[in-house]
C-alpha cells in the first residue's frame, strides 16, 4: 500500500493501528517502507480500546505524524514480534525503536512507563510521543491541517481541512477537505489473518481431532470427514505461523487415542482420566510466548470439558447404538424360521438366527436333525415349532 501510494495521487496515507504486537511479520521492513514514503503517513491508535503494542508501537513511532483516541493505549513496545521473545531479538527491537525515535524527533523516556502497565491517552500525549488526541478517525485528519512533515520527497505541508457552517445554527466547524478512500483485507486475507488467532487455531485443532475420531466409528464417509480435513488444515495453517510446541499437539494426538481405545471399551477408565489429562495439558501448553498467542485457561476449560462430553457421552452412545446386539422379546420369535440340531421326539434344540433354543414340537411329532422348522407358539422358556414342509 504505502509503495502505492507514491505513484498515485495521494495526499496522506492514515493507518488504524490496534494490535497488541506482529506475528510473524519483519517490523523493521514495515518500518523501512513508512521512512522512505514520499507521501507522509499518519498513525492514529483507535477507536477507543485500542491498543497499540510492540510491532505495533514501532509503526507508530515510525510515523511523520500520530494520534491516539480517548480510551486507548500504547503498550510495551518491545518485543516487537510476539512469535519471538529472546533476549537477543529484544535488543534489536529496542535499538530499532530508539533509532525511529531520533529519526523522528519524538522523546524515549516513555519506554519504560509503557512497560509497566502501559499509557493511556492522556499519558502518551503528555509523555511527547503522540502528538494529539482524536476521538475520532476524521478528527485525527483535521488535527493534523497546516502541519509541516520532512519525507523522503522533501518537506510537506499539509491541507486536510475546511471550515463549514452549518446553515441552521452558524456553528462553524472543521472537515476533511478531500476524498477519504478506505482500504481493507481482501476475502483471503481476511480467513488467513482470522485463522492466525492462537484461539481459532485452537478450536479448529479439537473439533478436528473429535471429527476424525467419529467418523472412524461411522459406518461411511460423508460430511465429517470433509470437515475434519478443512478444519484440520485450517489448525495447521494457523499454527504455521505462531509459536507452537510440538510436543503439545502430539499430546493432544495422543489424548484422542486414549478417548478412541475407551469408546471401543464402552467404558469410563483408565484410558478416559488419562485422555483427560493429556488434552487439559497440551492445550494449556499448545503455544508458547506472551498471553496474546497463548491460550487463555477459561478456553483450555471449555475446550477439555466440551471434548470429555462429546467422547464420553455423544460417541459412547453412538457406538452403542451402531455395535450393539438388539434385543427382542421371546414373542417377537414366532413366524421365524430354525433347523433341528438333534432329533426331536418332544423336546430338542434348535438354531433360530444362530441361537440355541429349547423347543417343544407342534402336537409332539417327532422330528428328525436338520429339518426346517417355524416357530408357532411360546412355552414358558421353550419355543413351540412345526416343520415347514409337511413332508418332515
Amino acid at each position: 500500500m504505502l509503495e502505492q501510494a507514491d505513484s498515485l495521487d495521494v495526499t496522506m496515507i492514515l493507518l488504524q493501528i490496534d494490535a497488541p504486537g506482529a506475528l510473524d511479520v519483519d517490523v523493521a521492513k514495515l518500518t523501512d517502507q513508512i521512512r522512505a514514503s514520499e507521501v507522509p503517513v499518519l498513525a492514529w491508535v483507535g477507536p477507543s480500546g485500542a491498543t497499540a503494542s510492540g510491532g505495533a508501537a514501532e509503526l507508530v513511532a515510525a510515523a511523520h505524524l500520530n494520534a491516539i483516541a480517548d480510551g486507548a493505549t500504547i503498550g510495551d513496545p518491545v518485543p516487537s514480534r510476539l512469535d519471538r521473545t529472546s533476549a537477543s531479538d529484544q535488543a534489536s527491537d529496542r535499538a530499532l525503536l530508539e533509532e525511529l525515535l531520533a529519526e523522528t524527533g519524538r522523546p524515549s523516556d516513555w519506554m519504560s512507563a509503557a512497560a509497566d502497565g502501559g499509557l493511556d491517552a492522556d499519558e502518551a500525549v503528555a509523555s511527547g510521543f503522540i502528538e494529539q488526541k482524536a476521538v475520532i478517525l476524521g478528527e485525527a485528519i483535521v488535527g493534523v491541517d497546516g502541519a509541516s512533515v520532512d519525507t523522503r520527497a522533501g518537506q510537506v505541508v499539509l491541507s486536510t481541512a475546511r471550515t463549514i457552517t452549518d446553515e441552521t445554527t452558524g456553528v462553524r466547524r472543521l472537515s476533511e477537505n478531500q476524498q477519504i478512500r478506505f482500504l481493507q483485507l481482501g476475502l483471503a486475507q481476511q480467513l488467513q489473518h482470522t485463522l492466525v488467532s492462537p484461539r481459532v487455531a485452537y478450536l479448529l485443532l479439537i473439533s478436528a481431532l473429535a471429527l476424525i475420531l467419529f467418523e472412524y466409528y461411522a459406518s461411511a464417509v460423508g460430511l465429517a470427514s470433509a470437515t475434519g480435513a478443512l478444519a484440520l488444515v485450517g489448525a495447521f495453517f494457523g499454527m504455521s505461523h505462531l509459536p507452537v510446541n510440538t510436543w503439545a499437539v502430539a499430546l493432544i494426538c495422543l489424548a484422542f487415542i486414549c478417548f478412541a481405545v475407551e469408546v471401543q471399551a464402552g467404558t469410563l477408565g483408565p484410558y478416559t482420566a488419562l485422555g483427560t489429562a493429556f488434552v487439559a495439558l497440551g492445550s494449556a501448553r499448545l503455544f508458547s510466548g506472551p498471553a496474546a498467542v497463548t491460550v487463555p485457561w477459561w478456553l483450555v476449560i471449555i475446550g477439555t470439558v466440551a471434548t470429555v462430553l462429546f467422547v464420553v457421552g455423544g460417541m459412547t452412545a453412538m457406538v452403542r447404538s451402531r455395535f450393539g446386539t438388539p434385543t427382542v422379546g421371546r414373542e417377537g420369535l414366532i413366524g421365524r424360521e430354525g433347523i433341528t440340531q438333534s432329533p426331536i421326539a418332544a423336546r430338542g434344540i434348535v438354531m433360530i438366527d444362530g441361537a440355541p433354543w429349547r423347543a417343544v414340537t407342534n402336537r409332539a411329532r417327532p422330528l428328525a436333525a436338520g429339518v426346517a422348522v417355524t416357530v408357532v407358539g411360546i412355552q414358558g422358556l421353550e419355543v413351540e415349532v412345526e416343520p415347514v414342509s409337511l413332508e418332515d
